[in-house]
Order: structure tokens, then sequence, then C-alpha cells
């Protein structure tokens, strides 16, 4: 069983350390590992992304024209097809932008077009990303980006054998022993229980904080819905950020559940019901059914990132990336833990935004129907002053109406009380 960005245990080899002294030599001794893994022998054409699992890493191609030249408000529109540029740190950025707005003497003389950063979260490397450029055509060119996941074989079988293993336990306990005796047969459900799973917000505090745990392969699913050159690459990166993903291990349905940003969404979903009821505005706010609310974050959290990581917005990463790193290492390394927490908290604040347009949306319909009466009609046609003065005394009989009823129990329509 496995993830569609996560290795398998037995996949990923043991792999020597690579050793350097300076930064220089970080950046050529990891440029030329990736290149081993990555050229255009082990990409067919046409290929634009692959996964090698045996070194837990992956990489991207991405052909660009690319002039001498190029106008400093007009760097970032080419910056943002390159791959995995929401990732770029300061130093890599800024050889990126060199490259971009040098002339042809200029950019001969930064051979060889590579550069390389650390991925940190909380000062830990969690993994290293390069980028190299090669000239395929004049002005035409073939722009490589590689990350790999530092993983060991040693904690993925420790994750197998303490978690993933246990649904072949189940069922041959449920086979052998039972529950109870006057139980003699069990349906087991391979569905979708994201929703009644994490209505518990005990459990959706736990996902959440497995979602952090495992950033490093959040970013590679992130960097497959910044691209749109493979489809089914885009499709795998929304479906592993916003749903759980079940494959086939052998003859069994292995389900494997990872909520991602879902359970963000369930989780603040959970703790604003309890101020809701605690303050008493529930009259300003409309319920929501959590299936719906799973449905819905499943649908926006891929195109979401989508736009943040292929348009101008990637600027605001770009800020974020540097925050809690010293000034020696900006150019050198980007900290991951600042834009977690912002698109954790992202995803936390938008199914807030769904009763309260739930309920606005209610409103304006309501409000449209009882505008658009016979009597409002009337009144605007003949461009009159209608006054109504309020009766204290006037006895109106209950009418039979439900939609009258309705109308006098907000306050009434100007027709109901004449």
């Amino acid at each position: 069983m496995a993830y569609l960005t996560e290795p398998i245990p037995g996949g990923v080899a043991p792999m020597p350390p690579l050793t350097w002294n300076t930064f220089e030599e970080y950046v050529n001794t990891t440029v030329s590992h990736f290149q081993r893994v990555f050229n255009n022998d082990t990409l067919k054409p046409g290929q634009f992304s692959t996964r090698d699992l045996c070194t837990n890493s992956y990489g991207m191609r991405h052909d660009m024209a690319m002039p001498f030249e190029i106008a400093e408000h007009d760097v970032v529109d080419y910056l943002i097809r390159m791959p995995a540029a929401m990732f770029f740190g300061q130093g890599m950025r800024t050889f990126a932008v060199n490259f971009l707005t040098s002339n042809a003497t200029r950019r001969m003389e930064f051979q060889p077009w590579q550069w390389c950063q650390h991925d940190l979260v909380l000062t830990i490397p969690i993994g290293d990303f390069c980028v190299w450029i090669e000239e395929t055509k004049p002005h035409e060119y073939t722009v490589w980006g590689a990350a790999s996941t530092f993983e060991t074989p040693e904690s993925i079988w420790v994750l197998w054998k303490s978690y993933y293993r246990h649904y072949r336990v189940l069922l041959s306990n449920l086979q052998r022993i039972g529950i109870a005796p006057e139980y003699v047969r069990y349906q087991i459900v391979v569905g979708e229980p994201t929703y009644a799973i994490l209505c518990d917000p005990i459990v959706a505090f736990g996902m959440a904080l497995d979602t952090w745990l495992g950033v490093a392969y959040r970013a590679l699913a992130i960097i497959g819905v910044t691209q749109f050159q493979d489809v089914w690459l885009y499709i795998s990166g929304c479906m592993y950020m916003s749903q759980c993903v079940r494959q086939d291990d052998r003859d069994d349905i292995l389900p494997n559940y990872r909520f991602v940003y879902v359970c963000f969404g369930f989780l603040s979903k959970r703790i604003f019901s309890s101020v809701v009821k605690w303050r008493r505005w529930e009259a300003s706010f409309a319920p929501v059914d959590p299936a719906l609310l799973s449905i819905c974050a499943y649908l926006y959290s891929g195109p979401l990132l989508s736009v943040m990581g292929s348009t101008r917005l990637v600027s605001l990463f770009y800020q974020l990336w540097g925050i809690f790193l010293p000034p020696d290492r900006r150019d050198q390394a980007v900290e991951g833990i600042t834009a977690t927490i912002a698109v954790s908290v992202l995803m936390c604040l938008l199914p807030l935004l769904f009763p309260l347009t739930l309920l606005s949306t209610t409103n304006n319909m309501e409000t449209a129907q009882i505008q658009s009466s016979p009597f409002d009609t009337f009144a605007k046609s003949q461009r009159a002053p209608v006054f109504l003065q309020r009766l204290e005394s006037f006895d109106l009989a209950q009418p039979h109406d439900a939609q009258t009823r309705k109308e006098l129990k907000r306050g009434g329509a100007p027709q109901t009380l004449l």
C-alpha cells in the first residue's frame, strides 16, 4: 500500500550520505546526484515528471523560451513558470532573476546554471531541492527541478509494522474471534468516512498534527498542483491534499487515510461551533452539513494552491521562507514552518465562510421573493410613497397560509399588513 507521493515499505534503498565542505560543493554534489537520476534518458519524450522510489526523490522539467535582458517587472511571469517556483528561497530567486535579466555575455559567465537549497522545518532538515537549466536552442531552455525527502528504510518499516499492517490483523481477528457471540457476520465498509471521523475534535487535532509531521510530502503534492503540463500529476496532487487515498496491495484493499487539509476545516468548525454556542450567536450563522464541508474542501484545496503558486500571489510565500532563518543562511535554505502555519490557518478560516455565506444567500433569496410581490410592483409603478402605521389594538386573524404566517413572524410584508 502506498500514498500517491509517499514511499512504500522496502521501496527506499539506503543511500550513502553526500559530503561537502562548502555551500558551492554542496550545490555541485547535489545537482550531480540529481542529474544522474533525472535526465533525458530517464524521462521519455513528452514526459514532464517522474518519481524515483529508490532515492525517494522527485524530478520535473519544463521547456521555456527565455530571451536575454528580460525587464524586471516581467521577471515574475517567467519565474512562476519554473518547476516548484513556489518553494524558491531567497538564494534561488536571486539566481533565477540574475539569469533572466542578464545579457548574452553575462548569461554565459553564469554557467553552470544551477542552484540548491536545504529544506528545513523548525531548523530540522527534511530534504534538498535543486534547479538547473540546460540550453536546447538559442533562447530556449529546459528548466529542471528535483527534490529529495530524507527518509530511511528503517523508519518506513516501523510505520508499516506499527500502523499500516493492522488492517490484516483486524480481518483475521474478526474471522477467528469476533466481538461477541451474538454477532456472526461483519460488514467492513471501505469508503470515505472523513466527515464522520473528523467531527471528533480530538481526532481532527491528531490528523492536523499528522499533516504537519508529513509536510515534506505535502510540498511534493503542492508542486504537482502548481504545474499544468502533466494532467495526471495535477489530479493526483489535488487528491492527495484534499482527500484520503487508497491503493491496492496484492489482493487486499488496505484503507490508507490521509485527510491532509480537510482536517483543518473540521478542527476549526468544531472550535468555532463551541464559541458560537457559548456566545449564543446561533442566529447569525446557518448550520452546515459536515458532508458538504468535506466535499467543498475536496474541491477547493488543490485549485486554491494552484492559484497561489502559479500567479503573482506566490510573492506572499517568498516573504515567509526566510523569517526564522539567520541572515547568513537565507541564500542557502528555506524554513517551511512559517508557510505551513499560513496555509493551515487559511484552510481553517475558509470553512468558516460557509455558514456566513449560506445565511446571507438565504436571506437575500427571501428578501428578493418578498420584494417581487404584486403590491411592490404596483407601488413602484405609481411612484407613490406608502406609509404604514403601526396599529397597537388591531386584531388580525391568524392566517392559514404558512407563507403568510412566516412573513408576519418576520415583521410582515406590506401587502400582508394591508
